[in-house]
């Protein structure tokens, strides 16, 4: 008996989900299938994974459209049986053509993986976004935040799964270390991972490092992990006056990360956060990030502020210097209770990779028994 046929639709194969993909294409119950762009916003790509197209993208109203080249016809070459995508996302047009064609005439099983939030598209957008999920077969979820906006959009309950997200084992600081250690005395460390954006906020942290130089008058040191916008920030570090304070690396991946994030404290993200809350937090490091919890990924939900980490005023360097400082009084305390909060809030909330891969399964084997 041939094995019913998956296809996976994601934006890019991304790195940080290397082991969830290559336990979907392993599994001895489907055949399963991922495709994705060969680029996408400069996210690293595991190609062996799947199957890439080049993108055409198009700017519009002062926004990016993408079309996967060649995708739709290698999905009807491929005739699956289920089609996951990820997110309803206006912006990638083939994914939504795929969905009205394979859902909506085709009336095959179709699946959307995604945050669930209600996007930026204004009530219009709302709406349509509403009737595509309550017309898909389903929808995989990152948290129960999502999965109440699918509720309140009149999605059927039985229809949504909360899978939680992950990282690849080798990125969870407790699964490969000892982060209980006592840590080796020294500079208290403030250190930052992810690519240099705009909307990542690095320069509210260059002004935070400013202020606590200035005017909290401690020993610390920063490490800056990430590409991107580099240059800039190294520039305003200079005029700052905190350029010695700090480490820029480049961009680093996997275990090489590991060294920096165990000689951490504690971890700063001035822009919205999604999946760095759970690979800094996985190190037993408090984060600290902006208030501001409509630019945050589903991942916010680990952070408890003053049990795992704070939040500060958005776009406000003072507050953030404060926040920085009453965490080293904090930690200097009573360290590994609050690294042990980190960890505890991972395994409450079950965000590891077999354990999202085995909810999305299970599901669809159920579905496919129907």
């Amino acid at each position: 008996m041939s094995k019913p046929k998956i296809l996976l639709v994601e934006h890019v194969l991304a790195h940080y989900r290397k082991d969830v993909f290559k336990a979907f294409l392993s599994n001895d119950y489907f055949d399963f299938e991922i495709i994705a762009g060969k680029n996408y916003q400069g996210i690293k790509s595991e190609e062996s994974c799947g199957t890439t197209f080049n993108y055409l993208s198009v700017k519009k109203f002062e926004h990016d459209f993408y079309f996967l080249k060649g995708a739709f016809r290698y999905v009807f070459s491929r005739n699956p049986d289920i089609i996951i995508s990820t997110g309803v996302d206006f912006h990638m047009i083939h994914s939504l053509i795929i969905f009205f064609v394979f859902r909506i005439f085709l009336r095959k099983k179709f699946y959307w993986w995604s945050h669930a939030g209600y996007g930026n598209q204004g009530r219009l957008g709302c709406i349509i976004r509403s009737l595509i999920y309550r017309s898909s077969s389903g929808v995989f979820v990152y948290s129960n935040a999502g999965r109440e906006n699918l509720v309140a959009m009149k999605v059927r309950e039985q229809n949504i799964v909360v899978v939680n997200n992950s990282l690849n084992r080798e990125d969870y600081g407790f699964i490969n270390n000892d982060i209980l250690l006592p840590r080796e005395t020294g500079s208290f460390s403030i250190i930052f991972s992810g690519r240099i954006t705009k909307a990542k906020k690095v320069d509210i942290l260059i002004e935070a490092l400013k202020i606590l130089q200035n005017q909290f008058q401690f020993d610390f040191k920063c490490v800056i992990i990430g590409g991107g916008d580099l240059l800039q920030i190294i520039k305003l570090s200079k005029e700052a006056g905190v350029h010695e304070k700090i480490l820029f690396t480049g961009e680093i991946y996997g275990r090489e990360l590991h060294n920096y994030f165990l000689d951490a404290d504690v971890f700063v993200y001035p822009g919205g956060i999604g999946l760095s809350c759970l690979h800094a937090l996985s190190f037993g490091l408090p984060v600290i990030t902006t208030d501001n919890i409509y630019d945050h990924g589903p991942e916010l939900e680990l952070l408890i502020p003053g049990y795992n980490g704070d939040m500060f005023h958005n776009d406000s360097p003072e507050d953030l210097a404060m926040k920085i400082n009453e965490w080293r009084t904090k930690l200097q305390v009573n360290r590994n209770e609050y690294r042990s909060n980190c960890i505890r809030r991972i395994k409450e909330l079950e965000y590891l990779p077999d354990l999202m891969v085995n909810r999305i399964m299970d599901f669809l084997k159920s579905r496919i028994a129907k």
